[in-house]
């Protein structure tokens, strides 16, 4: 049954989504832009600069509103309450009277602008469809004075908004889909239009729009595609025809190219000089990964080698574990605050403590689990060496059947071809030059196995299941080295080994990897020789490009460091995410804390707590909603802690993460005879009323034998909250499947102190019996992330 709602918020509201979510959304629309302001947006954009539409699009008939708003107002997908929500128009009128109320209906200029923007990033990276339509506006307008200076003040929003408002309706999602059948029948090569050519583009693009001629000639397969997808999306006036079969067109617009230099089928040297020329992108099918090389110009027997190879780095990448590692904490570090229990000083935070919390960010751990290495060839043992994080014998072996009839030589030239510091002259892989085919199936056999190595480890921790298209786009392409040229000299060569079995890199290091591997490099600049700078100095939570990679914790999956530890890849608008002009998720700052209160202030008790209690959980869980930042820097993100739409809090995730880490006690991998759940001997209770308190405050135990069992069970955004709240002022415990083994490991951990501890509830179902959860190292605080099935 649809109900009438009259504005724009309350149709969200309606439609699921908080109402913290929905003002951070609106909030964010008025300050950087997205689809929120899109429309009323271009609006005062054109007021600004004292121009009509008609100015830019001065062709008529480009497209037909009332016929484009219909067909692309029958769906949004937008990250709602943590989720990937998709509804498609029926669902939203089984909600809303009238589905307009939410969905208004675009102008002439921002449907034509949404839609150059959705074709524009399937074929170009996404700084050069920033200059390639900045440098179309500067031209089509006729600016005066001051014209540039507010182009460029507004330019920024208005892209954000264009883009926005295309991945919400599911424009760039169907012009991802145009293009790939376009590779696939050879229309168009995989890869990215190299920067060099854009001037096409703005040409194409200055005709289409700008000017009154019929046709359009070029040389640029990019070109014709992107023509041919905007015709798809909306802007049907265009025709496009090969001078090979040139027929008279019934359409305004034709659009005249050549094929015959840029089938990606050629092996011809012009072929392989266009494909190199490219900015290296290629995507990846998650569902057979290994067809992805199937589209490298080389012999049906080398595609096939090379689709084996793939198969067999998956193979080999079995042998490595990757784990989050839990941090051990000082416990003397929180004693200070027990003279504050009776105002004996002020409770004031540890400036310590806080600048350690903020500069701290999750471990992650490879080690491994295979036999070791036997004999081997020279040659062959230093690729491997060279590109893998730890050496077996499984992975020697596995490469060894990919290559292992190779000649010598080939196989040097291999190891000194991927080396940053040496130079190749007339035999480097990307001179189209060099066409020893020998070297170049070697090269591509090699690559092969050596991506499907690195994105079967690196594929568990990002989680691509909400998907709408099963494909990754990864930074590397057909004889392109210089993903292999950084893995060796940054990822893998400045990785300290722990032992020769274990090998540990922090987050800094892993966000550009994942970057290149499943959103096309975006944020590292596209530079993989300096992809590292960008992140050493930031807590990056994510990356915001043409997908999103975003952390677990922020959408609400915490509730074990596994959980913690890995990503999710969106492909919906995430509008009403914070980011900067890079597309980093950062971390706000520490927001301030809440007080805590001894408990024997705040009860009946004489403060030697309660026998034999039992664990409990509120009626519901606590929801997490992320907002900006507004008090500190606006384009970092906060966690808004809620319980039944109350605030109630507000975390920062990079340190909560790191916290909870630390907190975390695994549960016991042992038999169980008894899944009875324990009950803590000795100890006080507090649960989530005191947090609903005006002013909420933490209750605390003063005496070192008497812990403060916080009641969260089976509430894990609870237990990540009070890990957030509690963890910065005191040491804590995060139970799982027994609070009293939670007691002795916090006995253990921190030894007889001055003050209390204090111990979070723990889970049961996801606990108890759950194999992943049980993948533990205790004694190195290794939490395994698992091998996908």
């Amino acid at each position: 049954m649809s109900i009438q709602v009259t504005t724009a918020p309350g149709a969200l509201v309606a439609l699921g989504l908080g109402v913290s979510d929905v003002s951070t959304l609106v909030a964010l629309g008025r300050r950087v832009g997205n689809w929120w302001t899109a429309t009323d947006g271009d609006k005062e954009f054109l007021s600004l600069l004292d121009e009509d539409a008609s100015s830019i699009l001065q062709r008529r008939g480009l497209l037909d509103v009332p016929t484009f708003n219909k067909r692309w107002s029958k769906q949004i997908q937008l990250l709602a309450n943590g989720s990937p929500l998709r509804l498609e128009n029926r669902d939203i009128e089984q909600v809303l009277k009238d589905s307009k109320t939410l969905l208004q209906d675009l102008s002439l200029f921002t449907s034509v602008m949404t839609c150059l923007v959705a074709v524009l990033e399937q074929f170009t990276k996404q700084d050069l469809v920033r200059d390639i339509l900045y440098n179309m506006l500067k031209s089509l307008l006729k600016l005066h004075e001051n014209g540039e200076d507010i182009l460029r003040s507004q330019y920024s929003s208005r892209l954000n908004a264009w883009r926005s408002t295309a991945v919400l309706r599911g424009l760039n999602q169907a012009a991802d889909e145009y293009r790939q059948g376009l590779i696939r029948d050879g229309h168009v090569m995989s890869g990215l239009l190299p920067k060099t050519e854009s001037r096409h583009v703005e040409e194409f693009l200055a005709w289409l729009l700008g000017s009154h001629e019929p046709f359009f000639k070029t040389a640029s397969s990019d070109v014709a595609g992107m023509a041919v997808c905007l015709s798809r999306l909306g802007i049907d006036i265009i025709d496009v025809q090969s001078t090979e079969s040139l027929e008279t067109s019934q359409r305004p617009c034709t659009v005249v190219y050549s094929a015959r230099p840029f089938l990606h089928s050629m092996t011809t040297p012009e072929g392989t000089r266009a494909i190199v020329a490219r900015d290296a992108s290629i995507t990846v099918p998650l569902e057979h990964p290994e067809e992805a090389v199937s589209v490298f110009p080389i012999g049906h027997d080398a595609q096939n080698q090379c689709r084996m190879a793939w198969k067999e780095g998956q193979k080999a990448a079995k042998t490595i574990q990757i784990s989050v590692q839990g941090a051990q904490t000082n416990g003397q570090i929180y004693q200070e605050y027990h003279q504050s229990a009776r105002g004996e000083q002020p409770l004031s935070f540890s400036s310590g403590l806080m600048a350690r919390l903020e500069r701290s960010s999750l471990i992650y751990v490879l080690t491994d689990s295979g036999a070791p290495v036997g004999r081997a060839p020279n040659e062959l043992y230093r690729l491997v060496s060279n590109f893998t994080f730890i050496t077996n014998q499984e992975i020697v072996s596995g490469l060894a059947n990919c290559l292992g009839s190779t000649s010598m030589s080939v196989l040097s030239w291999l190891s000194a071809l991927t080396n940053p510091g040496e130079f190749h002259l007339g035999s480097d892989i990307s001179d189209a030059e060099m066409t020893d085919t020998r070297k170049v199936n070697a090269f591509c056999i090699f690559q092969s196995f050596i991506m499907g190595y690195y994105y079967d480890i690196f594929g568990r921790l990002v989680d691509t299941s909400s998907l709408a298209s099963k494909t990754v786009e990864g930074s590397w392409g057909f004889r392109s080295a210089d993903f292999l040229r950084y893995m060796r000299s940054h990822s893998l060569g400045t990785i300290p080994p722990d032992s020769p079995r274990v090998r540990p890199f922090g987050k800094s290091r892993l966000v550009p990897l994942l970057s290149m591997l499943f959103v096309g490099g975006h944020g590292t600049g596209y530079d993989p020789e300096r992809a590292e700078e960008k992140f050493r100095l930031i807590d990056c939570l994510g990356i915001v490009g043409k997908r999103t990679l975003i952390c677990n914790s922020l959408l609400g999956k915490c509730s074990s460091p596994q959980e913690i530890g890995c990503f999710t890849l969106l492909d919906v608008d995430v509008g009403g995410v914070p980011r900067d002009f890079n597309g980093f998720i950062k971390s706000g700052v520490l927001p301030p804390e809440l007080p805590l209160v001894d408990c024997r202030d705040i009860g009946d008790g004489d403060g030697d707590g309660d026998f034999d209690i039992p664990e409990s959980s509120p009626t519901d869980d606590v929801t997490f909603h992320i907002e900006a930042d507004w008090e500190a820097d606006p384009d970092t993100v906060l966690l808004c802690v809620r319980y039944r739409g109350r605030r109630i809090a507000t975390v920062s995730p990079v340190p909560t993460d790191y916290l909870f880490c630390d907190a975390y006690v695994p549960p016991n991998a042992g038999p169980r005879q008894n899944l009875r759940r324990s009950r803590l001997s000795q100890g006080v209770e507090a649960n989530i009323s005191t947090l609903l308190q005006d002013p909420p405050v933490l209750p605390y135990s003063y005496n070192s034998g008497i812990p403060v069992l916080f009641q969260a069970l089976n509430r894990p955004g609870l237990r990540y909250a009070a890990t957030a709240l509690y963890g910065r002022r005191s040491d804590v415990k995060v139970a799982t499947d027994c609070v009293e083994r939670a007691k002795h490991a916090a006995v253990e951990a921190f030894g007889a102190g001055e003050v209390g501890f204090v111990i979070v509830g723990g889970l049961t179902g996801t606990a108890i019996g759950d194999p992943s959860l049980e993948r533990a190292d205790v004694s190195n605080l290794l939490y395994e992330i698992p091998i996908k099935k």
